[in-house]
């Protein structure tokens, strides 16, 4: 009996080690791979309860260089230059950073004393060229971005999953990559987001009104382009999706802003984007952020025929 509690009792207090996995970067390692054990104040286990402190520390980290599975990154309020990896290593072999929690959200945090700019990207250099983007942040969970600095924070590397960004924090987060494909909904609660030239956020639209969408109470600031899927949307006059929750969010639709479907590119008039797609012609309007299923001319006139006729005979009626 004895035996097995002590058994029971270290099988706990592992799983307590276990959970308790916070890793500190020290940068002592000849090479900035953060997969190489060297760089960490103890050998990190790349799971769902991998909370990673990125410091100025010795050499500043340079890539992944191998998967990593994190439930938080925070970058330490020591940095004071410019500072960031990329989800890469120097050959075409895939590699990512996924955010999964064991339980809640996963979080990425830049602290408030950070004045300098933080960068993930994934763009590396092969023997045949440069290849961007290719390496992507995988959204396993739903991640906070909590940022508090008064630098950048660009999320270069393509963004995908099937969860949820929320972003807090004063400081303003950009999306520059061209291939972002998550289909969880953006909610920026504070600060800004900046959606640069060039970068993507992608929509997935179903059913009437189920889709996901931008929203929160902060700034946005939208250059880059909304890439619209269709494939699956309603096909019914008059059915509409919340894009953008215009009421609570300080957006701006930029000059530079477009938007496509993953077919084809919608046709601008004064803030207005259209496309024929699924035998359905779709609008969506900046002034009100919503997309919806117009009925076409044929269609349309018909209904105002019928409307005027009802009219008619019940003036003769009346009369």
């Amino acid at each position: 009996m004895n035996k097995l509690v002590c058994i029971l009792g270290i099988s706990l207090l592992a799983a307590g080690v276990a959970q308790a996995a916070t890793y500190t970067w020290t940068g002592l390692d000849a090479k900035t791979r953060m997969t190489n054990v060297g760089n960490w104040d103890a050998p990190p286990v790349w799971n769902n309860t991998a909370d990673l402190i990125l410091t100025s520390a010795g050499k500043a980290p340079g890539s992944t260089y191998n998967n990593i599975t994190a439930r938080s990154i925070t970058f330490s309020n020591n940095i004071t230059v410019a500072y960031g990896f990329g989800i890469n290593r120097a050959t075409t072999l895939p590699r990512s950073l996924t955010m999964s929690a064991d339980s809640g959200n996963a979080t990425m945090t830049v602290q408030s004393g950070i004045s300098a700019d933080i960068t993930i990207t994934a763009t590396y250099a092969t023997p045949d060229g440069v290849v961007t983007n290719q390496n992507p942040l995988v959204l396993a969970s739903n991640l906070d971005i909590v940022h508090n600095g008064t630098g950048l924070l660009n999320l270069s590397a393509r963004i995908t999953g099937a969860n949820d960004i929320i972003k807090t924090g004063s400081g303003t987060l950009r999306f520059s990559s061209a291939n972002n494909d998550y289909t969880g909904s953006t909610v920026i609660n504070d600060g800004k987001l900046t959606l640069l030239s060039g970068g993507q956020l992608l929509f997935d639209i179903d059913d009437d009104d189920v889709n996901n969408s931008l929203s929160g109470s902060g700034q946005a600031t939208l250059l880059g382009r909304f890439r619209f899927d269709l494939t699956g949307a309603s096909t019914t006059d008059g059915d509409s999706w919340q894009i953008v929750d215009v009421a609570n969010l300080n957006e701006s639709f930029e000059d530079s802003f477009t938007a496509l479907s993953t077919v084809g590119s919608f046709a601008e008039s004064d803030g207005v984007w259209s496309i024929s797609e699924n035998g359905a012609d779709y609008e969506f309007s900046e002034s009100t952020g919503f997309l919806t299923v117009i009925p076409e001319p044929a269609t349309l006139g018909m209904v105002m025929a019928t409307a005027g006729g009802i009219l008619f005979i019940r003036r003769r009626f009346m009369m």
